[in-house]
């Protein structure tokens, strides 16, 4: 899988193979405030190599995401966060009960 990303130091686009992703929790459960940082680590082919994980929510009425992977768990039901870096996906389940 690639990734594709600019180098800061260059201005060049370069693109990066993630092997795979590993994540602290894949199922968390909340009570309605709680807020909980996911920590996803992406395992790149190429050593010294680095892109940024994207995150998602499949419902933002019970939990939302930040973009450092921060769940914040709103009101009472499921909702499944996805963390994303290339064409590796994660998902974890969370609960808000």
């Amino acid at each position: 899988m690639e990734v594709t990303y600019t180098d800061p130091s260059e201005g060049t686009d370069k693109s990066v193979k993630v092997k795979k992703l590993t994540i602290s929790n894949t199922r968390l459960s909340l009570d309605p405030g709680q807020t909980e940082t996911l920590k996803v680590t992406p395992d790149f082919l190429d050593a010294g190599a680095s892109a940024a994980v994207s995150f998602g929510t499949s419902n933002r009425d019970v939990a939302t995401v930040d973009k450092d992977g921060t769940v914040y768990a709103r009101d009472m039901g499921n909702a499944v966060i996805t963390a994303c870096c290339g064409n590796q996906k994660l998902e974890i389940k969370v609960t808000v009960d």
